[in-house]
């Protein structure tokens, strides 16, 4: 058996509509009304006009190109006994980025070359904060990446 994970950059709709099949709402555009409620067209372009003044039918008017949506979809196909070992650290990667900033140096940067880790985590534990409570004290969270009976091993 089988498991199809999907993660995707940014929110979308999906449905399977029949077995062995998945679709992926990544845009909708329709120029005219659907009728189901919205009361007017999905027509999302680069500009649209203010809604103003008490009358709901004056503003709102769209000109320019169609919107252009773009994303990223990440598709894993694995063993179903073993596939969270692989979405889980994608998951991460995805979700979770690092935040890269950089900033003025007073002079040569020093390498790190200290841990404060004597043996490193198992890869199925996170660090998820460490934070100086008191002179000598430090609060340190992990976290478990991976759900009872996810994996065989790294659900242990």
């Amino acid at each position: 058996e089988a498991q199809l994970t999907i993660l995707t950059d940014g929110s979308q709709g999906g449905a399977s509509l029949a077995s062995g099949q998945i679709e992926l709402m990544v845009h909708r555009r329709l120029l005219k009304d659907d009728a189901r409620g919205v009361g007017e067209p999905l027509n999302e372009t680069e500009h649209a006009s203010p809604y103003t003044g008490r009358d709901p039918n004056q503003g709102g008017a769209h000109s320019g190109r169609a919107l252009i949506v773009r994303g990223t979809h990440y598709v894993s196909l694995e063993p179903a006994a073993s596939a969270a070992a692989v979405w889980r650290p994608l998951m991460d990667r995805v979700y979770a980025k690092p935040l890269v900033a950089f900033a003025p140096a007073a002079g040569a940067p020093e390498r790190s070359t200290s841990s404060a880790l004597r043996v490193p985590l198992p890869p199925n534990l996170q660090v998820v904060t460490l934070v100086r409570t008191a002179a000598d004290a430090y609060l340190l969270r992990l976290a478990h990446q991976f759900g009872l009976g996810e994996d065989p091993l790294l659900s242990l």
